[in-house]
């Protein structure tokens, strides 16, 4: 069995939190599935905020590594970047440490990078050639929001923006809700309110005991144009996490299989009365449409839980942030869009003060002999 830091859940326990769920809600399920899609809705509605920091390895395979390294290669000789043409291969294995609070829309989420590896954050972005060899401290971000504005600030590049948030997904921080669901080890996000909303399927097609768990076993379709099958291993007694989740996505014009991602959760620890959270969770990315068993597979995500608290004061999300003083920053939360750039506006102004410069008449004509004859004064 995986490992647990305390004995499972009593039965009453969970029960009662069940109960607590929306018993009014509409049921158009079967009592099982019913049982399990509450469970989960309440295993995610009891985190109000979440803090912590993970470490994130990427570990890509031989073909990803090839596929890369041709299109760097591409990308290089289009913009005619001579300097990334000789670099050294792309590393296998990347890790990136991300330490992090949130809570509905605020947030904290500050990410550097823990190696080198020819990326920038494990993306498929290459690297000049001179900052192959930097410290990988050297590459940082971080995001902010206190649920009006985003702050953001790239350390590689000495950037920063302000912009008004939205409360669309897509202005949150890359990765955060695939790491807010690996570390909260739930179904991802979008997927419960799309079942309530009849988009997905939903069914409980029984029991089956994986490392040692016995796991409620839901399959969730969808069968509209963007085909996709997923299905989730949920322990109750862990607080209705899932240890293993399955997802296929098919072609919308063949058909065909093209992608399947597994997740595998394990190490729980009790995070909250009744709620257990991984310590370690692997998600395996295999590409079908570019070959069939070990040629498939593409890259894994491991995120490594360091430390995790639920459920605690947002003490650190300070608004407005405060950027590097020569931070070029662009600003659009205001009527007008503007951009500082301080550095840029000190050597501005500090032009031609240099051409007029003389050197003091005293000093030029002073010798050692009159300086001796002004101290013996």
């Amino acid at each position: 069995m995986g490992k647990m830091r305390r004995m499972g859940v009593s039965g009453v326990l969970v029960a009662a939190w069940l109960a607590a769920a929306d018993v009014g809600a509409p049921q158009r399920h079967d009592d099982a599935t019913e049982t399990v899609l509450r469970g989960v809705e309440h295993r995610i509605a009891s985190f109000t905020t979440v803090r912590g920091r993970v470490v994130v390895h990427y570990l890509r395979s031989p073909r990803a590594l090839n596929e890369a390294e041709a299109q760097a290669a591409v990308d290089a000789a289009r913009r005619k970047r001579v300097d990334s043409l000789d670099l050294p291969p792309f590393d296998a294995e990347h890790r990136n440490l991300i330490d992090f609070e949130f809570g509905d829309d605020r947030w904290r989420w500050e990410i550097v990078q823990l190696t080198n590896s020819g990326q920038r954050w494990g993306l498929w972005l290459r690297l000049p050639a001179m900052w192959r060899s930097l410290d990988p401290c050297f590459f940082y971000r971080i995001s902010v929001c206190d649920g009006e504005r985003v702050y953001e600030y790239d350390r590689s590049y000495n950037w920063g923006s302000v912009r008004t948030y939205s409360g669309a997904d897509h202005e949150r921080p890359r990765d955060f809700a695939l790491i807010k669901a690996c570390i909260l080890a739930t179904l991802g996000e979008g997927v419960l309110p799309a079942v309530r909303e009849h988009d997905f399927e939903a069914t409980c097609t029984g029991n089956e005991t994986i490392d040692g768990y016995e796991c409620r076993k839901l399959e969730v379709r969808h069968t509209g144009e963007h085909k996709r099958f997923a299905r989730a291993w949920i322990v109750p007694e862990l607080g209705y996490a899932a240890v293993r989740q399955e997802t296929l996505y098919f072609s919308t014009v063949t058909g065909e299989l093209r992608t399947g991602v597994v997740t595998t959760a394990r190490d729980f620890r009790e995070v909250l009365p009744g709620i257990w959270c991984p310590e370690v969770v692997q998600g395996d990315r295999f590409e079908y449409d570019k070959g069939q068993g070990a040629e498939a597979w593409s890259v894994s995500r491991i995120v490594q839980v360091l430390s995790l608290e639920a459920n605690a004061p947002l003490e650190s999300i300070v608004t407005p942030y405060r950027f590097p003083f020569d931070a070029r920053v662009q600003d659009t939360s205001g009527d007008e869009p503007r951009v500082a750039d301080p550095s840029k506006d000190a050597l501005r102004e500090s032009d031609g003060i240099a051409e007029t410069m003389q050197p003091d008449g005293f000093a030029m004509e002073l010798t050692s002999e009159r300086a001796l004859a002004l101290l013996a004064q």
